[in-house]
């Protein structure tokens, strides 16, 4: 079975696809003839590995697909994870994705932690040059050794936002440490103090969650993807005023009677702003500094909207009423960003 880390793993790499429309992201096998699915083989790490190839029904090599990789067991193999070991992956997943089942490098996944994670590596560049994938959506999970794995793989995200100063707890040292674990004799500690160390079931058993508990573990779990949020909404909002539709946000400008002499530097200094607003929530450090900007700058936007641009606010599309529930969204990650 799928152990509860790894699906919670899944749950995160594939929550922003199913929650959110997301721009797709062809591979660079669109278009082309696909290879026949089963069986493969790849050089890599100086030997030949095995590994299958699963496509969903009605597989069609112009529109990009989900894919999905399931690692097997300790002593187990690729095969294994399709046939029996993995049946919540191969009922589900290989219904509506491209679904890849690796055979490790050694007998487990998490023995060879640094070969296997190249393996994945090349294996995944060489399903996105044969097959139709959509990059935005990819996702790992696994069973035994395998979630191991994919759980090591989660975590290479974990040390890539640390480089941002960010402290999160699914990093591969802290998951290291696990595997490694605590030892010691407690009989001098017992004797001297004259208790007895319960275990973490007792310890946790002892205690009811109360509300203060649930709302924090379910906001912890939502506030990288509030954060994450936040910083594509600004720095995607001022590339595409920028690059994509800046002929667009000129108009704008120059239909409501601007200044021709003011419309370019306008244009340019709000869409530079909104993506180093962008920048400095993603940084930990500046992130309280980001989203104080933010909010001042989204206020700015209605309030300068309400008296030179008035009519935007009655638009279809409800561009400026919706900045109210981004400004919320922004005094909720302010009020969650305490780590201690």
């Amino acid at each position: 079975m799928i152990r509860p880390l790894s699906l919670l793993i899944f749950v995160f790499w594939t929550l922003p696809v199913w929650a959110a429309p997301r721009a797709v992201k062809p591979s660079p096998g669109c278009g082309k003839r696909s290879p026949a699915a089963g069986a493969q083989t790849i050089v890599s790490q100086g030997g030949k590995q095995a590994y299958l190839v699963s496509l969903p029904p009605g597989y069609d090599p112009a529109r990009p697909q989900p894919l999905g990789f399931a690692f097997h067991g300790f002593q187990r193999t690729h095969v294994d994870c399709r046939d029996d070991d993995c049946p919540g992956f191969a009922s589900v997943v290989a219904k509506q994705a491209v679904a890849v089942y690796m055979k490790s490098i050694s007998a487990g996944w998490d023995t060879d932690l640094k070969r296997n994670t190249a393996y994945f590596s090349d294996v995944l560049a060489r399903v996105k040059r044969d097959f139709c994938i959509d990059e935005n959506r990819v996702f790992v999970a696994g069973t035994s050794s395998g979630a191991i794995f994919a759980n090591h793989l989660g975590c290479k995200l974990g040390d890539f936002v640390s480089l941002l100063g960010w402290m999160s707890p699914m990093r591969t040292t802290a998951m290291a440490e696990l595997r490694r674990g605590v030892t010691g004799d407690p009989a001098e500690w017992m004797a001297a103090t004259g208790i007895t160390p319960k275990s973490i079931g007792q310890t946790v058993g002892s205690r009811t969650a109360n509300i203060q508990d649930k709302w924090f573990a379910r906001l912890y779990l939502l506030k990288p993807l509030i954060i994450a949020s936040l910083v594509l909404f600004w720095v995607a909002s001022g590339f595409i005023a920028l690059v994509i539709s800046y002929d667009a946000a000129t108009g704008i400008l120059r239909s409501h009677n601007f200044p021709p002499a003011l419309v370019a530097p306008i244009t340019i200094v709000t869409s530079l702003m909104d993506m180093s607003i962008g920048a400095l929530i993603a940084f930990r450090r500046t992130c309280a500094f980001g989203l104080v900007a933010g909010m001042v700058a989204s206020l700015g936007y209605m309030l300068g909207s309400a008296i030179l641009t008035p009519d935007l606010w009655i638009e279809p599309l409800g561009a400026l009423v919706k900045t109210g529930p981004a400004i919320v969204l922004m005094l909720v990650a302010l009020a969650t960003l305490d780590n201690r």
